[in-house]
């Protein structure tokens, strides 16, 4: 039984800031709601500190625009009772340009 991630309006917000191609947009979304949920133990890192919360990273890549390689992190709650996990933090950055 898979968990149920949630994405707070603030957190939606930010990723839209980032400007991605629609392909890798919609991507992001796949991980975190179908991946992420599917199986957060294989995908959920170390403790962030001082949130407490885990970290959820991945980097996809566009070949046909620059910069190619983006790099995405997420701070991820986990709550196990409620089988909920909930975005708490988002960042992003490049291999050409660092943080977004």
């Amino acid at each position: 039984m898979s968990y149920t991630v949630l994405i707070p309006a603030p957190i939606k917000r930010d990723i839209a800031t980032w400007g991605l191609p629609r392909e890798l947009h919609l991507e992001v979304y796949r991980k975190l709601i179908q991946e992420l949920a599917a199986n957060p133990d294989a995908h959920l890192g170390e403790v962030i500190v001082p949130l407490l919360a885990r970290s959820y990273s991945f980097t996809l890549v566009d070949n046909q625009r620059l910069p190619h390689q983006h790099v995405f992190m997420f701070a991820i709650e986990r709550d196990d009772a409620s089988r909920v996990l909930r975005v708490v933090g988002c960042r992003h950055s490049t291999e050409d340009t660092g943080t977004n």
